[in-house]
């Protein structure tokens, strides 16, 4: 007799445990399917995807340019606004992020980390800008014209940065 009423029992069992493992796979099936639509979404355009791969890069609408109000300063641009920022704030010492937020406020320019950093190498270069040790800060050095001569030659009386006159 206990075989009887472990038969209806063990068939409930059975179908609930049919039921849960039918519910797991649809359950899996609705989020493939859900993953599948924004993939799709997101693929690029058959256009894009002619080129080389790694090397397509998606075109913008110009609504989307124009919505953000992103635009490439010219070239050359860049480094005048960084070399006058940082002539502003001289003899303060200023952070990239200084920069950032002052170049920002000036024009509106929004200048990328990178950039920035290239532009400051740049000026570090020329000798127009020196870094402070043991900070990430950086201050104007300003020149003078000394004598009475050729201002950027080496002349006597070129310019010549402010510390190499304490020197002498």
């Amino acid at each position: 007799m206990a075989t009887t009423a472990d038969d209806p029992l063990r068939s409930h069992l059975d179908q609930f445990e049919k039921a849960l493992r039918d519910a797991y796979a649809q359950g899996w099936a609705d989020c493939f399917a859900a993953l599948q639509g924004a993939l799709e979404a997101v693929r690029a355009p058959s256009s894009l995807s002619s080129h080389a791969p790694g090397r397509s890069k998606p075109k913008s609408s110009p609504t989307e340019g124009e919505a953000s109000g992103l635009k490439q300063t010219p070239r050359g641009v860049t480094g005048k606004l960084v070399e006058e920022i940082f002539r502003d704030s001289a003899p303060r010492p200023i952070s990239q992020l200084e920069i950032i937020r002052a170049a920002e406020t000036r024009d509106g320019t929004k200048l990328a980390y990178t950039t920035l950093r290239r532009m400051i190498d740049q000026l570090v270069t020329a000798g127009k800008v020196e870094q402070i040790p043991g900070t990430k800060t950086w201050r104007y050095l300003p020149r003078q014209v000394i004598g009475g001569g050729d201002p950027g030659g080496e002349a006597p009386g070129s310019l010549e940065p402010l510390e190499s006159m304490a020197a002498e």
